[in-house]
């Protein structure tokens, strides 16, 4: 059944990432109200998980070019469904942590093949607005209406954001398996037009530096968005304000996205890229700075301010994930036949993203305390932008950007 471009590729993004925004935001609370948990298991757990997720969606990806697309799509939203279906009503720790690794490869299914089909036979520019519609939809799930509404249901019901979780994917699951559903192509050959714009070497430059950044720039997400809340609990926030708060990092990185999809400036331009992990590099140095001067049980502290001097960092952070995001994924799909590796490869370098957080996160909280994660990441990001700049930069080529 042939469906319209625009709503197709955002619904399905949006539905599927509030079910991990919903189950992300969820998760380590519950774990660590629950079931006593403390943070750096709970960091030890969802970084095995995230290894779950390298694995599978590696291999995911060249399944989908193989298999065709859409039967991992429903492979993936499947798992999904029933992993948080079992999240909603388990009463074991050790469930939960099954749960929490079949969910992983449940993801890692369904990404990389999502985005081999929507990015099948279209040019640059079609390719690249895809690309948006996709980066704006999944990050408003994932960052702005999962933490917000996964707030608010847990506060009515501890379990209710898993519930929420698993209705969105059975219908994105029973989207592709009744309709079977088809986008608009185009007869263009997968390479020709990339050749034109830039050299094959200059391409897989961009493509590495982008993968790289994207590393740094998820590594710094997921560090927010699993210890943040953590933070913002100690200062006596409760989780419908914390939710508030995470719903600004979405803002900027969905913010960040839409831009990019007005405009083609960026595209293969070295500048756009590095400008935004400087800012987040600033961004998450300042909070370091924050979260280490607020002693919450102190007389005279005001957390609320802390809240507020915290916002700027937030913005920033957000808008370096989202250039980073998006020249990752646009490169890796224009210009390339094998789509679905591509994807998968960038999908695992997300995972890694996540295990390198969760663990060094939880590592530098038990060392340096509650700033240490996020002087971490502000240190990781300034070393990615030094390789950037000496290793991989167009000019090593003789070709400035």
């Amino acid at each position: 059944m042939r469906v319209r471009t625009t709503p197709t590729i955002g619904s399905v993004a949006f539905l599927m990432d509030i079910t991990h925004g919903l189950a992300g935001f969820a998760m380590p609370l519950t774990l660590k109200t629950e079931f006593g948990m403390s943070e750096d298991w709970v960091g030890a757990l969802l970084g095995t998980s995230g290894l779950f997720y390298i694995t599978f969606a590696f291999f995911a990806g060249g399944m989908s070019d193989r298999l065709g697309a859409t039967v991992v799509i429903r492979l993936g939203a499947g798992l999904i469904f029933l992993n948080c279906l079992v999240f909603s009503f388990a009463q074991s720790a050790w469930l939960y942590v099954l749960c929490a690794l079949t969910s992983a490869a449940g993801h890692a299914f369904f990404w990389p093949a999502f985005q081999a089909w929507f990015g099948k036979d279209v040019g640059r520019h079609e390719m690249a607005r895809r690309v948006g519609i996709f980066s704006v939809s999944w990050s408003l799930g994932l960052n702005f209406a999962g933490p917000k509404f996964g707030g608010l249901l847990m506060e009515s019901a501890p379990r209710a954001p898993f519930v929420a979780a698993a209705l969105c994917a059975l219908g994105v699951l029973l989207f592709f398996q009744l309709l079977k559903p088809e986008l608009s192509r185009w007869e263009v050959h997968p390479s020709h037009e990339a050749d034109e714009l830039r050299p094959r070497e200059i391409r897989r430059r961009f493509l590495r530096g982008a993968r790289l950044a994207n590393l740094m720039a998820v590594y710094s997400i997921v560090t927010y968005r699993n210890f943040l809340p953590m933070l913002l609990v100690d200062w006596g926030l409760t989780e419908s304000q914390i939710g508030s708060l995470m719903m600004v990092l979405g803002l900027a990185h969905s913010g960040t996205f839409l831009a990019l999809t007005l405009t083609h400036r960026w595209h293969y331009r070295w500048r756009y890229l590095l400008a935004g992990e400087l800012l987040g590099m600033i961004g998450l140095l300042a909070f370091g700075l924050l979260a280490g001067g607020i002693d919450p049980t102190s007389d005279g502290q005001t957390p609320w301010l802390g809240v507020i001097l915290m916002l700027p960092s937030l913005l920033m952070a957000g808008g370096m994930a989202g250039i980073c995001f998006m020249s990752s994924a646009f490169y890796g799909l224009f210009g390339e036949e094998e789509k679905g590796k591509n994807s998968g490869i960038n999908e695992s370098i997300i995972g890694s993203a996540g295990v390198l957080a969760l663990y060094l996160g939880g590592i530098a909280f038990r060392i340096g305390g509650e700033s240490a994660p996020y002087w971490t990441c502000g240190v990781l990001v300034g070393a990615c932008v030094f390789i950037q700049v000496s290793r991989l930069a167009p000019w090593r080529v003789g070709k400035s950007a």
